[in-house]
């Protein structure tokens, strides 16, 4: 009877010279890392992947109103399971690019608040974006953000707090508004 030869699948491991437990069955050494070509690609394909998804943000932004915008970055949303490592690494990365290319003089949370938004949804956490304003004087100031669970989202500070809430994406349901899930300001930030 004629016996087939066994395939193995080789993976990148096997093709670098490092046996996989799952497909050979060698032990892996115990201080095994991913090789270094490996974490080096992973990292500048999430700057790139980051950088390409801020500049598409600000691209249709220009063009589009924010609830259209939000609409096409909700395509396809909320993953099944949470991977919070994934997305600190993007967060970082979404903040380093934002240093460097900033939107205006006034702060970047409004670019933030959108591409976080999509990089959270992709992460498999069902995040709100919230835009709110203050009355600074006699001009208003604007402030997005987004919550997760009633609770700020990657918030870099306590400034949301003094907002008065005035755009929520995606929109409360009548089941959720019953259970106070949107943000209240305080009352100096109410606009008068």
């Amino acid at each position: 009877m004629y016996d087939p030869p066994r395939v193995l699948h080789l993976t990148i491991s096997d093709r670098l010279g490092i046996a996989d437990r799952a497909n050979t069955g060698f032990p892996l050494p115990p201080c095994y890392t991913e090789p270094i070509m490996i974490q080096m690609l992973s990292k500048y394909g999430t700057i790139a992947l980051v950088g390409l998804l801020v500049c598409a943000v600000r691209f249709l932004l220009r063009w589009k109103s924010l609830p259209n915008v939000l609409g096409m970055l909700d395509r396809g949303a909320v993953a099944a399971g949470r991977d919070l490592a994934t997305l600190e690494h993007r967060v970082y990365y979404l903040d380093r690019w934002l240093e460097l290319l900033p939107y205006n003089t006034k702060g970047n949370c409004f670019p933030r608040a959108v591409t976080l938004y999509w990089l959270a949804r992709r992460a498999g956490c069902p995040v709100r974006l919230h835009c709110g304003i203050k009355r600074e004087g006699l001009k208003l100031d604007g402030h997005a953000w987004l919550t997760l669970d009633r609770e700020p989202f990657h918030e870099p500070s306590d400034q949301w707090r003094q907002y008065a809430v005035t755009f929520s994406y995606p929109e409360l349901t009548v089941s959720e508004e019953g259970t106070h899930s949107r943000p209240t300001p305080t009352d100096s930030a109410r606009v008068a």
